[in-house]
């Protein structure tokens, strides 16, 4: 019978759980992506990713299933800037699990739908925040407030 797994790649990541609890380890995205050449982004996969997934906590040969929806954040090196130019970016800060997150947002919505509240209110689980050299992908459900740093009354 001939192998049916999904070829991946690893990808660093801090988990960071409603209780407070956090890990860090390896998560594993398809090597290949169906929205663009290469392999799988973090932002496509939290949007694809079953329930419960598999991660490789640091300094254990076991994988670990997490739950996803018990995931405030995911952590992960950030990628490549993909931001097309012209796309609006708001700087933003974001409470979620009893933390805050502050970093910009890049708010690729159609003209006429590109405020904050529309890009918190699109369709998927979760939303990038950028953050430097990392990106915190946050569980919308997680998330009790946004701030917005750079709007017409910060």
């Amino acid at each position: 019978m001939p192998d049916l797994r999904v070829p991946t790649i690893s990808l660093p990541v801090e988990i960071r759980y409603a209780d407070g609890t956090a890990i860090a380890g390896e998560i594993f995205l398809p090597s290949q992506s169906s929205r663009q050449p290469g392999p799988m982004r973090p932002e496509e996969w939290t949007d694809t990713a079953p329930t419960f997934f598999p991660i490789r906590v640091h300094d254990t040969r076991s994988l670990t299933i997490l739950n996803r929806d018990a995931v405030v954040t995911m952590t992960v090196p950030a990628g490549a800037d993909d931001t097309v130019a012209g796309t609006p970016v708001s700087r933003v800060a974001i409470d979620a699990g009893g933390a805050t997150f502050e970093g910009d947002i890049v708010i690729d919505m159609p003209p006429g739908h590109q405020r904050v509240a529309d890009w918190l209110n699109a369709p998927g689980l979760f939303i990038t925040l950028r953050a430097g050299l990392v990106h915190h992908l946050i569980q919308k459900r997680h998330v009790t407030r946004v701030l917005e740093l750079d709007g017409p009354f910060a």
